[in-house]
């Protein structure tokens, strides 16, 4: 089947997407809004590359083989929390569209075409663009509770990357701390995730006297910038949580740079919480 566009696109249900879109001339295009369900690459943003003539032919051949029009998926049946995959085929002024959750047994010919595309995802990945990532540096906790996270932004593609600074979402849900006990059991819900704003955010290394905060920071290709972030937590058992940074930006701003949207989690990390005093 020959294809004008073809978008795959995998999110949650009322959640940030990743979609990747590929043109019949192998041009790819990845954009990337969350890594939740990728906390080992921690990062965000845009990536692009071109597949080779052959590997278009290979996906237009399977689009064949079954029919793509033919494939039976589960649209109507995905609830709003699962974690959903789209494929839509544009054609002239022709769309066939085909979701996948994961409730319910794929049909194999659509698990195929969907193992092929991920695997031109692993691929694109390797190619950023514009790309925010963040890591943690050191992890630690007071007798009181207070959690120091040091972390570092930095732009990993070709261009320079823009987002909102840290420093200026200190106090609110927009940059928190998202952790759950590591002895975790078969009956272990969603429920017993805890959340905690971070209280503060400084930028590391500038000066103190230098106390002008711009709203937005941007960061060159191959540059970071380091901050260190602090945070009350008070949790019921002391035991050995693992934890993650989150930092969300949902918000577009007209009069300023094109800042990366979406939610960006570190790396899991262990954490010894003691009983609090």
């Amino acid at each position: 089947m020959r294809f004008d566009k073809l978008t795959y696109t995998v999110a949650e249900m009322m959640g940030p997407p990743q979609e990747l879109t590929i043109k019949p001339d192998g041009e790819v295009r990845y954009e990337s809004h969350s890594n939740n369900s990728m906390p080992d690459t921690p990062e965000i943003g845009f990536y692009q590359m071109k597949l080779p003539p052959a590997e278009v032919e290979k996906l237009s051949h399977s689009l064949d083989n079954p029919p793509f029009q033919d494939l039976p998926d589960h649209r109507g049946r995905i609830v709003a929390g699962d974690r959903y995959k789209r494929i839509i085929i544009s054609t002239g002024s022709s769309t066939i569209e085909k979701m996948a959750g994961t409730t319910e047994p794929i049909d194999p010919g659509l698990a195929k075409l969907i193992g092929q595309l991920d695997q031109v995802v692993a691929e694109v990945i390797r190619h950023p663009k514009r790309v925010l990532r963040m890591e943690l540096s050191h992890v630690a906790i007071s007798d009181s509770g207070t959690v120091t996270m040091d972390f570092k932004f930095s732009g990993t593609g070709t261009e320079v990357t823009d987002c909102v600074n840290p420093v200026t979402l200190a106090g609110g849900p927009a940059l928190s701390i998202r952790g759950w006990s590591y002895k975790t059991h078969s009956g272990f819900s969603i429920d017993q995730v805890f959340w905690v704003d971070v209280d503060k955010v400084t930028e590391l290394g500038k000066l103190a006297e230098d106390t002008a905060t711009s709203v937005f920071i941007r960061i060159a290709p191959g540059q970071g910038i380091s901050f260190r972030a602090t945070a009350q937590l008070s949790v019921t058992t002391p035991e050995v949580y693992l934890i993650q940074l989150s930092y969300q930006n949902t918000t577009e701003h007209p009069d300023g740079p094109p800042v990366m949207i979406g939610e960006l989690f570190s790396k899991i990390t262990k954490l010894n919480i003691p009983a609090m005093k």
